[in-house]
């Protein structure tokens, strides 16, 4: 976990990994958990009707794997 502090990576990208490994993103499922959201609405936001959490989100939603592919290609253009 330690890692993650790396002085090379930019303050933003260890925040998010820290929230990621963690459990903390506030993805449907954790929202729902916290009683933000109604427990019914816990679903994937891409519309494929699986419970939102981070491995749904990060390693199965092709909705959101496409964005961020597409994301991750930009940023490899622009840089």
């Amino acid at each position: 976990m330690t890692e993650i502090w790396n002085k090379k990576v930019p303050m933003k990208i260890s925040l998010f990994a820290w929230c990621l490994f963690r459990d903390k993103l506030p993805t449907t499922d954790n929202l729902t958990k916290i009683h933000i959201l109604h427990p019914n609405v816990h679903l994937c936001v891409g519309g494929c009707g699986l419970i939102e959490d981070e491995k749904h989100l990060f390693l199965s939603c092709d909705f959101f794997s496409a964005i961020g592919g597409m994301v991750f290609l930009t940023g490899l253009v622009i840089n």
